[in-house]
């Protein structure tokens, strides 16, 4: 299905989703990557004001996401066993599992929030 969907998306370029922000998660495990390393990681829960400020940002960006065939290397990340986002410099990359299986897709111009690696106390 994410197939026929991708094709679509293609040949319509005004085709665009909406974030399924009914499927975030309430936990993410925070990633940060440098040249395709991993620097360092925690759990950012969704009582912290980084999981606030990314609920936020998928909230009000929900319009006008576009399925993406495209691979990108990891920069900071959110990962769940369900859902992984990925902030790039401009964009976000999101992938999530639904019923038709793994979808990924992706916005430009959308900021992303950073965590520390370390949680505060």
């Amino acid at each position: 299905m994410f197939f026929i969907k991708a094709i679509l998306m293609s040949i319509l370029p005004f085709y665009s989703i909406e974030f399924p922000v009914n499927l975030l998660p309430k936990e993410f495990t925070y990633v940060e990557f440098k040249q395709g390393h991993e620097m360092g990681k925690r759990t950012i829960t969704a009582d912290e004001e980084t999981y606030t400020a990314l609920q936020k940002v998928v909230s009000v960006e929900r319009q006008g996401w576009r399925y993406d065939l495209v691979t990108y290397a990891p920069n900071r990340m959110f990962n769940s066993p369900k859902m992984k986002i990925n902030c790039l410099d401009n964009a976000l990359i999101v992938n999530y599992e639904d019923n038709d299986g793994w979808i990924q897709i992706s916005k430009k111009g959308v900021p992303c929030p950073t965590a520390d690696l370390q949680p505060r106390k």
